[in-house]
């Protein structure tokens, strides 16, 4: 079964706030960061994932391929952005949480998305 909650942000420190926030609102899943997008590909290539929190704009790059990764396999994922839903034609129906994320927010898209397998 899958239980690993992937996050992926190019900002370390943001990255460390949504963990940190997932942890103080109970989570005990293990919890892992990539950077970037060749880094999230890798480690979703490799099974394992719950569910993703995937930054819109990962170095100046669309994470539309990483997207496009966890569609094909199967994994649900909440995009985290300053941009508007109509300014990421490869969202979706994937949930949107906007920057600066709430981290109740946060985890409530989490839950929902590991209970229900959706995204």
């Amino acid at each position: 079964m899958a239980s690993t909650i992937l996050i992926v942000d190019d900002e370390a420190l943001i990255a460390l706030d949504m963990e940190a926030a997932l942890r103080d609102d109970g989570f005990v899943e293990t919890i892992e960061v990539a950077g970037g997008i060749a880094p999230a590909i890798e480690r979703i290539g490799r099974g394992g994932i719950a569910c993703v929190v995937l930054d819109a704009d990962l170095d100046g790059e669309s994470a539309r391929g990483v997207a496009e990764c966890l569609r094909t396999q199967d994994v649900p994922f909440v995009v985290t952005t300053g941009y508007a839903a109509d300014q990421l034609d490869w969202l979706g129906d994937a949930p949107l949480l906007a920057k600066p994320v709430d981290p109740k927010r946060l985890a409530a898209a989490v839950r929902d998305l590991t209970w229900s397998g959706g995204g």
